[in-house]
């Protein structure tokens, strides 16, 4: 009888311990999953195996910048107008530079709805600045501001009196140097 105790016994042991083998896994300790974990176990000696790992530590970093365009310019007849693009706060990646472009389909004149009068625009060193091209730029080290000038309109273009108005719009990218 003892024999047949204790065969049962061990039979309802081994059957506990089979259940126990099929309980799902606990999830990592860091939530990440097992292969992307290194399993440090002792070899034959009892020493750690492998003796050592290396971890990867990685950092993102994303791009942050302000650039800061006034919403009106007031042309003038009688002298240029100074207009001013700066950036603020700027973090981008090292060969990387903030180029604020005029749009390529810019028409650079104000209307009435009737009549038009043609502006320009050049750089502080009298560079014309065109439907296309960089009106400032900006980088880790340069803020600016940059200074566009909106020229004094000619009066042999104004047609008569009245209030003129335009949209110019700029573009603002991010090019890499590499």
């Amino acid at each position: 009888m003892k024999k047949i105790v204790a065969f049962l016994s061990a039979l309802t042991l081994a059957g506990v311990m089979a259940l126990t083998a099929f309980a799902e896994p606990s999830p990592s300790p860091s939530g990440q999953d097992e292969e992307e974990l290194y399993t440090i176990v002792p070899d034959d000696d009892g020493e750690p195996d492998p003796e050592s790992v290396g971890t990867a530590v990685l950092f993102s970093v994303n791009p942050v910048f302000t650039v800061t365009i006034p919403k009106q310019v007031v042309l003038s007849e009688e002298s240029d107008v100074a207009f001013s693009i700066q950036a603020s706060d700027i973090r981008l990646r090292r060969s990387d530079t903030i180029v604020v472009s005029i749009d390529e389909n810019a028409v650079l004149e104000v209307s009435d709805g009737e009549e038009s009068i043609p502006y320009s625009i050049s750089k502080e060193d009298d560079t014309p600045v065109n439907p296309g091209s960089a009106a400032a730029s900006f980088s880790n080290t340069d803020y600016g501001p940059d200074i566009i000038i909106f020229n004094a309109v000619d009066p042999d273009d104004i047609p008569y009196a009245g209030d003129f108005s335009g949209v110019l719009n700029f573009n603002i990218e991010v090019l890499s140097r590499e």
